[in-house]
């Protein structure tokens, strides 16, 4: 009886028990899809695409004239991210993203824009790196993930013949959290909440004018502005492709 009841342990332990991120065997008793829950994001390169509505809010920077506020400067903005990095383990994927966003200018821009009769809009760019943990083994998992940015701002005014763009280029750090939901194979997708954190080092004023039968004359000045801490909440949809899963 010992010795049958050995033997039984043996060929459960041998059969069931596998290393996360292994294959099952084609002998294996376990289907594919159930291998794929308990061993889910298997390491290999990851794609993603991530579309966010964010709303700023906080100290966009500090003029002679006063505190300039973000809502001032900027509306709630559309971003578009694209997302390339990793899956290392089951639980830990390392990455970078390269985002674009576009908006509407704030309340004080958009007065000074209708006042002026100018065409302003604004529009953003940022990129940096990323980490993410993911919690449990199911279908749909949970994630938190932080991120280190580069980030530039430019207002942009038009009329006729003239440009001006405010420009500001700094540094903010993420922290985000949402779900993702597997549809198919290594496809994944799933809600993402982010909230951000940065200051601008550096705002400067680019102005273009071109003149009949003349050439471009530019010129370039810095803005008396010292940077703030401004801040955004975002939220929306990210889908994204695991190569390692099949």
């Amino acid at each position: 009886m010992k010795v049958h009841a050995m033997a039984l342990a043996v060929f459960v332990e041998s059969s069931f028990i596998q290393p996360a991120g292994a294959e099952p065997a084609a002998s294996d008793p376990i289907p594919v899809s159930l291998h794929r829950t308990l061993y889910p994001f298997h390491p290999g390169a990851v794609i993603g695409l991530k579309g966010l509505y964010a709303l700023p809010f906080g100290t966009f920077g500090t003029s002679p004239a006063g505190t300039v506020a973000m809502q001032d400067i900027a509306g709630p903005p559309f971003i578009a991210e694209l997302e390339v990095g990793y899956q290392t383990t089951p639980k830990l994927f390392l990455g970078g993203h390269l985002g674009m966003g576009f908006a509407a200018p704030g309340t004080a821009a958009k007065r000074e824009c209708s006042r002026e009769g100018l065409s302003c809009h604004l529009s953003l760019v940022d990129f940096g790196v990323d980490a993410e943990w993911r919690f449990g083994a199911a279908r749909a998992s949970p994630w938190v993930g932080l991120g280190v940015a580069a980030e530039t701002q430019t207002l942009s005014r038009r009329a006729g013949g003239f440009k001006s763009d405010l420009k500001s280029y700094g540094l903010g750090v993420r922290a985000a959290f949402g779900m993702d939901v597997r549809v198919s194979g290594g496809v994944v997708v799933g809600p993402v909440v982010e909230y951000r954190l940065g200051t601008f080092f550096s705002t400067v004023v680019e102005s273009f004018a071109t003149l009949p039968g003349e050439p471009i004359a530019t010129v370039g000045s810095d803005a008396d502005i010292s940077g703030g801490l401004h801040q955004a909440v975002a939220f929306g949809l990210r889908g994204r492709w695991y190569a390692g899963e099949r």
